[in-house]
């Protein structure tokens, strides 16, 4: 189920329906998807879930709606692709002080020169 819920809102992303997106993942209760007792399969699929809801904010120009997803995500997990999530919110808010800050940090996942 969470990963149908997943691919449709990310669908639903890419057709520029980012309320309809919403109004799938608002259906979710991410929280209790993300209980310690998650299996690791569950809690990355519970995770891009997270992701999408943060896109689907950004998309609607909800910034701090998309940057406290991106905070329980990161809270709960050391994957790129929420550190990818906050620099592009940081880029799209103009915080270019806190996108060096965060390269720099996190550079060599990337293999971005800083």
């Amino acid at each position: 189920k969470i990963v149908m819920l997943s691919y449709i809102a990310e669908a639903l992303c890419w057709l520029d329906k980012p309320s309809e997106a919403l109004q799938i993942l608002h259906g979710v209760n991410l929280q209790e998807l993300l209980a310690d007792k998650m299996s690791e399969m569950n809690r990355r699929n519970a995770e891009a879930l997270f992701a999408n809801l943060s896109i689907v904010h950004i998309m609607q120009n909800k910034y701090q709606r998309a940057q406290e997803c991106i905070k329980q995500f990161i809270s709960r997990s050391s994957s790129n692709h929420s550190i990818l999530l906050q620099i592009y919110l940081d880029l799209v808010q103009g915080n270019r002080d806190r996108v060096v800050e965060l390269l720099s940090k996190h550079a060599h996942k990337f293999a971005v020169p800083v």
